[in-house]
């Protein structure tokens, strides 16, 4: 079986393409994060909307049909805001592949001061990487980003779907109140 890769020519990407890779995954991160943002200034205005809808009904006294569908649009959006969070902070540990190479350790930003205790050790293993070694670190990166991206993407999936239902919590609350008046 043959890999269809020519003769005598390097197989894989090269590391420039990995970066290519990496830099879209972090421009496609960025989208995930904007995305959240706005969900999460969506869910204020429902749950700013939920409360103008008891000034359209009295106040002191609202119906059974109105409080329910307002509590309903008050635990989407509860659900809704929980996971836009996860999708902005992701709470969950995400286990490091096997460190075969000081490259490995260079893209994880928050371990690097557990890799090294000096400047001198950071530069002098970084200056020394091979270009496999580079390729192998940045190719770890890429998978782990990857995966973030899906877990983040699905939590803000579940955000979008919690905020609809909320927004038609918030409707059926309006409907009811001016029905009530």
């Amino acid at each position: 079986m043959t890999s269809g890769a020519p003769v005598g020519k390097p197989r894989g990407l090269p590391l420039e393409m990995v970066r290519w890779h990496l830099n879209r995954e972090d421009q496609i991160r960025t989208t995930v994060w904007t995305r959240a943002g706005a969900v999460l200034s969506t869910n204020a205005l429902v749950v700013a909307g939920t409360a103008l809808a008891f000034s359209i009904e009295d106040a002191k006294h609202p119906s059974v049909a109105v409080l329910c569908t307002a509590f309903g649009a008050l635990l989407a959006v509860a659900g809704s805001v929980i996971s836009a969070s996860i999708a902005l902070v992701t709470m969950r540990n995400w286990p490091i592949l096997p460190i075969d190479n000081d490259a490995s350790i260079l893209h994880a930003y928050p371990y690097v001061r557990e890799h090294w205790t000096t400047f001198e050790d950071f530069r002098e293993s970084v200056m020394n990487l091979s270009p496999e070694q580079q390729v192998r670190g940045a190719l770890v990166e890429l998978w782990k980003t990857t995966n973030l991206h899906r877990y983040q993407y699905l939590k803000l999936r579940v955000a979008m779907r919690c905020l609809i239902t909320a927004i038609g919590f918030l409707q059926a609350t309006v409907i009811l109140a001016a029905l009530a008046r």
